[in-house]
């Protein structure tokens, strides 16, 4: 009578998880919770979950590690008492908790993403016309790379898809751009994007990261208004740093 009530509750709980997870996001079912064999009996209630991967006790990280760097967002569905354990998966994970959604039956959702910058509520820096956001962004230098880590949101599934931001690097004084790491960004409401820009052939001196989203076919550049400056255009400057 027990285990039928859990998996009463179980249904219930992955009926949630199909009310709050996207089409481009991954579950991972925790094995507490994967012992009731959600392959057969549940998993066709989630319709919209890209993926379901299944921590069993033999391996619990092996397809979570292996394959979850390419969502920009994991969900975790596990029994509430064991909040703490799934706190130090995220961390094994490198990733943090965005979200935290309790539902029916002892059972708890997280949402995780690949840093904090990527987060539903991470501020926007560039508010681009057709309701497009760029947050963070998370910018570092380190042994002549320059590394830029960012997310784009969209309120339409396939917008973004169009588009590619371009990432520039710009001697101030000449307006001369000295480097570039322009990055397509591909379907979906979020679209993480990154970008790894080589400077250490650069000679000393003062230098800008400049970026633009632009329509790939086109070409066009699209008009953003920066949270931080109050500036207007189609190119902002995200970063200024000195070499030497």
């Amino acid at each position: 009578e027990l285990g039928f009530f859990q998996q009463t509750y179980l249904h219930l709980a992955y009926r949630a998880a199909g009310q709050h997870i996207p089409v481009s996001e991954a579950l991972v079912v925790d094995h507490e919770v994967a012992k009731f064999d959600p392959e057969e009996y549940y998993i066709k209630l989630l319709e919209q979950p890209s993926a379901v991967y299944n921590r069993h006790r033999d391996d619990p990280l092996k397809h979570v590690l292996r394959l979850h760097a390419k969502y920009p967002y994991l969900w975790l569905l596990f029994h509430a008492q064991d909040e703490v354990r799934m706190e130090a998966l995220a961390v094994v994970l490198g990733r943090v908790i965005c979200k935290r959604v309790p539902v029916v039956g002892g059972f708890t959702l997280e949402r995780l993403a690949l840093s904090p910058v990527h987060c539903p509520d991470s501020p926007a820096r560039l508010q681009f016309e057709a309701d497009i956001q760029l947050t963070g962004p998370d910018i570092q230098l380190e042994d002549g790379l320059l590394r830029l880590h960012a997310g784009l949101h969209s309120a339409d599934n396939y917008l973004l898809a169009h588009y590619s931001l371009a990432v520039h690097i710009i001697d101030p004084l000449s307006g001369e751009r000295v480097a570039q790491g322009d990055v397509g960004v591909g379907p979906g409401s979020f679209a993480p994007v990154s970008t790894e820009i080589d400077i250490s052939a650069l000679p000393p001196g003062d230098y800008e990261m400049h970026v633009a989203l632009y329509d790939w076919q086109s070409g066009a550049r699209l008009p953003a208004r920066d949270a931080v400056t109050g500036a207007s255009g189609d190119m902002h400057t995200l970063y200024s740093f000195r070499i030497g």
